[in-house]
């Protein structure tokens, strides 16, 4: 990816900088979709955290799935203007995709907006445990209203 050694060392920065002296800063990157299996590389990480996942709780089925999460297809149902992804426009071959099995829950995340009730919220906690991710962010939020973050 373009951008990898630019993130890698902004994650270094942050992880090296005096303001941070006596706490362990966590980094969060957040493509909120598919990314390269080199960001979360132990010996030359671009993030602690990565975000697979960040739309409408409808679409949380579609969560990442093991083993290749690159595979999930985006519903644009809610907005059919919106740019449609697609994995293979922006990721290389299969294998330099991030592989959700390899990695510690503790390195995944997932942020669900428009959850409608309390049961669909536990539908997707239950849904990102099942699926690896060991961080999830749900709100009742909405997106076209405001960005729910």
């Amino acid at each position: 990816p373009a951008k990898l050694a630019y993130f890698r060392r902004l994650y270094q920065r942050v992880k090296q900088s005096d303001k941070w002296r006596g706490s362990r800063p966590l980094v969060v990157l957040n493509p909120g979709s598919h990314t390269d299996e080199q960001y979360l590389n132990p010996h030359l990480p671009a993030t602690d955290v990565v975000v697979l996942f960040e739309n409408y709780f409808s679409t949380a089925a579609k969560f990442p799935d093991a083993p290749y999460w690159a595979h999930v297809q985006w519903d644009t149902s809610h907005d059919p203007g919106r740019h449609t992804y697609s994995p293979e426009e922006h990721l290389g071959q299969p294998e330099d995709r991030l592989v959700v099995s390899r990695h510690h829950p503790s390195q995944l995340a997932a942020l669900v907006y428009e959850c409608p009730d309390v049961d669909s919220m536990r539908r997707a906690v239950d849904l990102a445990i099942e699926r690896n991710l060991g961080w999830i962010f749900v709100t009742d939020d909405s997106f076209d209203d405001m960005n729910p973050w």
